[in-house]
């Protein structure tokens, strides 16, 4: 599954290399690591393909590579470029394909490998000097963390303004400090190497993916023929990485565990030695404080870079899984072995929503099957990873604002009803959201940056206001809940588990309406959510999608419970990249729709997303004193709907154009 923001999802791979780039991870690891992609990839090579065109493209490889890049650092990735390169181009092609597109492999190859080297080399001299000397500064980085904790106001236990021995809680946080700094430096060495791998797996799979295509467009060989060639080579390039990737991240755990250890038993050290009067005082700030700082640092410190793909091809986080049930349920699966990377409740779904990871080397379906077993009344799938993709916008303030777009009644200057959003973070400082009801909350446990475009667009159109601009029901109070964040090499990247968390938060605050510009496949564990959160008097507005007329139904827009809208033109016309189907409830506008941006200005844009916020805003002011929208209201609206394309319901426009309750 793949949800997307308008233009649904694109789901990408990020792939282990081997090689961490840690002072804390020792030359033997890499070497491991490096030897089995070696191994694995040249073993997987068909013994059928091409000698001499495989020696060409080596040689080309080589040659490029050798000039970017010092011996050292460039034969470990010369070897990864070269052997995916056998894998993914030459187990697809026939001879006279490889010969007419093989100055375009030499183009592409030289790009990317390049752009990988320059960056491996200069984080490789960044970690060199970093590194050199870090073990000298520990004590120099205690001394900064216990001032600064002084700076925020933590006072010093003898009275001396610093210059003493630090008190219990200053100690604790020059540990933590430093061990944050270890996590940080390990998760970005991680980062950095799945990042790297990524672009050499996509690299051969795009190149193989391409030569097919010549090849059928050729038509040198059977078509079947072609198609088992290249499905071998996508197969045996993901069966080298998973193991490569298997060794990358048990290495990665076992330094975590270790670093947690250490971590603890330094803080246990600070507390058994610190002043008896001192522990006293603040014994009780440290049970609550520290003990949450921890948790805390843990569960943000685990950003989801790993993506490995389900059976249907949507990116997933690799090696884990999303449950959601009751604490017995989780109690139980920690019990048999399974490890709870975070665990959240949901207390206004009455669930506790969990990301777990299988012991040791279980298969993925024995770990699914056995959460089954384990667990019998909870929900289990993939977490997936979802990517926004707009579908298209243009700085211009040619567009059409909200109010000009669809006739409202006098209540929606007036409704201070709430209105959920549950999308990328939103500007809140642009004049036209600054003196609005916003209340915001981030559901991303990630260190990154929150993106801030899409869910700024939408936000101004439900309740933005200003001179020239005035959103649909601009007194409305919106929740703005923020689940997507920047990874480095990927678009902005959100969760499943975030939009439960987001989801449960909407329940808590009695938010009746809910718009969510998401598309893509089902995911059991949101609908469970969407179900229960309906249970409680909410309503979830989704697009549909932009993936066009022939593409199959998208989520969570194709659940029962969920109100699935399309986008329309000033002429009523289906925007042409519209999702189509039995799942659609109503048209809205959607193209060419103005909206604020985060830099302040203004762009029109165009697709389902867009065309949400109408339908969202509508529900609103159909809405009951409370806010909810019950089973009447919708069939009113459905007979109310401007009737568009062939009479009665379609699956072009669904019940018709959304027409508001006067």
């Amino acid at each position: 599954m793949a949800i997307a923001l308008c233009a649904g999802l694109t789901a990408t791979s990020s792939r282990a290399g081997g090689y961490f780039f840690m002072q804390s991870i020792d030359d033997d690891i890499e070497d491991d690591v490096e030897d089995q992609v070696e191994d694995e990839v040249k073993d997987k090579t068909e013994d059928d393909v091409d000698k001499e065109v495989e020696e060409d493209v080596e040689d080309q490889v080589e040659d490029e590579v050798d000039q970017s890049v010092d011996d050292d650092v460039g034969q470990s990735v010369e070897d990864d470029v070269e052997d995916d390169v056998e894998d993914g181009v030459g187990d697809t092609v026939d001879n006279d394909v490889e010969d007419g597109v093989n100055d375009d492999i030499e183009d592409r190859v030289e790009h990317r490998s390049d752009d990988v080297i320059d960056r491996r080399v200069e984080d490789d001299s960044e970690r060199h000097g970093r590194h050199g000397n870090d073990s000298d500064d520990h004590e120099t980085r205690d001394r900064h963390a216990s001032q600064e904790s002084h700076n925020r106001g933590h006072a010093v236990a003898d009275g001396s303004g610093g210059h003493g021995k630090p008190s219990r809680s200053e100690a604790m946080e020059a540990v933590k400090d430093r061990f944050d700094r270890a996590d940080a430096q390990l998760d970005a060495a991680h980062r950095e190497s799945l990042l790297m791998a990524k672009t050499i797996y996509d690299l051969a799979r795009e190149d193989a993916r391409r030569l097919r295509d010549e090849a059928l467009a050729a038509g040198v060989m059977p078509r079947d023929e072609i198609e088992d060639a290249y499905k071998a080579a996508l197969d045996a390039a993901k069966n080298s990485y998973d193991g490569a990737r298997d060794s990358v991240d048990q290495a990665y755990d076992d330094q975590r565990d270790n670093q947690e250890e250490a971590e603890k038993t330094e803080l246990a050290a600070v507390d058994e030695s610190a002043d008896d009067d001192a522990s006293s005082e603040h014994a009780d700030d440290k049970t609550s404080d520290d003990e949450a700082g921890v948790v805390a640092r843990v569960g943000a410190s685990r950003d989801l870079v790993d993506v490995d793909f389900d059976a249907d091809g949507f990116a997933v986080a690799r090696g884990e899984w999303l449950v959601m049930g009751s604490p017995s349920d989780l109690a139980a699966i920690e019990s048999a072995g399974f490890r709870l990377r975070t665990r959240d409740p949901l207390d206004s779904l009455q669930q506790v929503v969990a990301r777990v990871v299988a012991p040791g080397q279980m298969p993925a379906d024995e770990a699914q099957m056995r959460l089954r077993q384990l667990a019998p009344g909870a929900t289990v799938d993939y977490n997936h990873l979802y990517t926004p993709q707009v579908a298209g916008h243009r700085a211009t303030t040619t567009g059409d604002r909200p109010r000009q777009l669809l006739p409202l009644p006098g209540a929606a200057d007036k409704t201070a009803k709430p209105i959920g959003l549950i999308d990328t973070a939103v500007a809140t400082t642009d004049p036209i959201l600054s003196s609005r009801s916003i209340v915001q909350r981030d559901f991303v446990t990630g260190q990154n940056m929150r993106p801030k475009d899409h869910g700024t667009a939408v936000a101004s159109i439900l309740v933005g206001h200003g001179p020239g601009y005035d959103g649909l029901v601009p007194n409305a109070h919106l929740y703005a809940a923020s689940v997507f964040e920047n990874l480095p090499g990927r678009p902005a990247t959100a969760t499943t588990a975030g939009l439960v968390r987001a989801l449960d938060w909407m329940a808590a605050n009695h938010v009746g309406v809910v718009n969510m510009s998401l598309t893509g496949p089902g995911n059991a564990i949101l609908e469970d959510a969407i179900r229960r959160a309906r249970s409680h008097g909410v309503v979830v507005v989704a697009a549909v999608g932009n993936e066009g007329p022939a593409a199959k139904p998208l989520y969570p827009a194709a659940y029962d419970q969920v109100v699935a809208v399309t986008a329309t033109n000033r002429q009523h016309l289906v925007f042409r990249l519209a999702n189509r189907g039995p799942q659609l409830d109503f048209a809205a506008p959607g193209v060419d729709v103005l909206h604020v941006t985060p830099s302040g200005g203004m762009e029109a844009s165009t697709g389902t997303s867009m065309a949400a916020p109408f339908v969202a805003a509508t529900l609103l002011l159909a809405s009951d004193s409370g806010a909810e929208v019950d089973e009447h209201i919708l069939q009113a609206l459905a007979k109310r709907a401007i009737d568009l394309g062939k009479p009665g319901f379609d699956p072009v426009y669904g019940n018709g154009f959304i027409n508001p309750m006067p």
